[in-house]
This record gives C-alpha cells, structure tokens and sequence, in this order.
C-alpha cells in the first residue's frame, strides 16, 4: 500500500483485489456449512438463510457484491485512493474473520498455529 500512495492504480488493484478475496471467503463458507452455489449473490444468500451471516448485516454484504460486480465487469474507468483501499481492506479482514472465527485455517481442517 505504501507505493499505492506514489501510483494510484496500484490502490484500485488491492481494493479489486480485497473484493474478490471477500467473495472467495464467502464461497468457501458456504462449502464448509454443506453447500455452495453458482455465484457471490447466491451464496450470500445461503449463508443469510442459515443464519451464518445476519440478515442485520445484509446491506453491508450486498454493498460488498455490489462492488465486486463492478470491478470484475467495469464499464468504464475505475480508480481508488489509498484510503479507501486501506478502509476497504479493514473491513475485508473483520468480515472474513467473522466468517471464520476458528482462523483462517480452519475451512481446510488445519490450525492457524501450525
């Protein structure tokens, strides 16, 4: 991030980049709770169903989607500030946290410690 501040297209790769981790985390949470499906909305869903994540939270998870649809399908130019890449990346690392309490091991059946 610190060059991010020199060259603000790196910004905009770390902020795409969190986004797709984000959809990543919540696609192997729903494998982990016994199924999966075909895209981030959908899993999103399920895991909303199943009380994993709160439905209270569902704004907060659907603006997630929302900006992951727009960076993997850009219609135009798309550019972030370090700030926001570095706020994004916070909440990228407590919602994946949420979505793993046991650590980030614990979807493949192996201890953070090791």
């Amino acid at each position: 991030m610190a060059y991010a501040c020199f060259f603000y297209p790196l910004a905009t790769l770390g902020f795409e980049s969190c986004i797709r981790t984000l959809e990543l985390a919540v696609r192997l949470r729903a494998e982990t709770s016994g199924g999966s499906k075909e895209n981030f909305h959908q899993n999103l869903r399920l895991l909303i169903q199943r009380g994993i994540v709160p439905a209270a939270d569902e704004t907060a998870w659907d603006a997630a989607r929302k900006l992951r649809n727009a960076a993997s399908h850009p219609d135009g130019r798309f550019l972030t500030d370090p700030g926001q890449a570095l706020s994004l990346l916070d909440h990228t690392a407590e919602k994946i946290a949420f979505l793993f309490p046991a650590g980030p091991g614990a979807a493949l059946g192996k201890s953070a410690r090791t």
